[in-house]
């Protein structure tokens, strides 16, 4: 299932998808369990929705999204911190993906290891290829941070889970206060996912700095 580059970019399955109308979804690797299970139901409701699902393949609300994506039908690309000579798709995806549903994205050498400079580019890449992103669990340090603030620097719709109960990180609060959209329900992603696939425009709202 290797493809060969597609701009620049080094691509494990399905390079079509690339094109397609995607949100990118973060969070913390050691995400709480609150937060792994809206990440599958997230993932889940972007397939349902109709648009694929990016994200960084790493531990945590990542892995939770991309598994509810593909387990309930959809599409997934996976952008990684590290080339693709030694990388295999998770064991629990392998039996849900097919020559259409898939893709793993490299920008790096194929021997390139795992780095946290890598990690923090390849979530700029995420952002190059997908019209909003959701922030589920985030510190204020750290990957998912700096990408909700990438975002909100590019004018990205970032649509950031504000818990109605405890706890709500403290990370996205302070996203949501510098401009990040407020999700407080699964209807309510449903509602902006819908927007985003129809082409509607999402503006941030006004940043705060703090």
């Amino acid at each position: 299932m290797v493809e060969p580059k597609h701009s620049g970019w080094a691509v494990w399955g399905n390079a079509e998808l690339l094109g397609r109308l995607a949100v990118g979804i973060c969070g913390a690797r050691d995400a709480d369990e609150q937060a792994i299970e809206l990440s599958e139901r997230f993932g889940r409701l972007m397939a349902e929705v109709g648009l694929v699902v990016i994200s960084g393949n790493a531990r945590g609300v990542d892995d939770a999204a991309q598994f509810g994506g593909l387990d309930a039908g959809g599409s997934v690309i996976s952008v990684l911190a590290e080339g693709l000579a030694d990388w295999n798709p998770r064991l629990r995806y392998r039996p849900l993906i097919n020559d259409l549903n898939y893709a793993a994205v490299s920008e790096f050498e194929a021997d390139a290891g795992w780095q946290a400079w890598r990690a923090m580019q390849r979530n700029g890449t995420i952002l190059d290829l997908a019209r909003a992103l959701v922030v589920v669990q985030s510190g204020t340090s750290g990957g998912t941070w700096n990408a909700g603030l990438e975002a909100l620097r590019r004018g990205t719709p970032l649509l950031v889970v504000q818990r109605q109960s405890k706890p709500e990180t403290e990370g996205n609060a302070h996203l949501i206060a510098r401009g990040g959209i407020p999700v407080n329900t699964v209807k309510a992603l449903k509602t902006l996912l819908e927007a985003i696939r129809d082409g509607d425009t999402l503006p941030n709202g006004q940043q705060t700095l703090l």
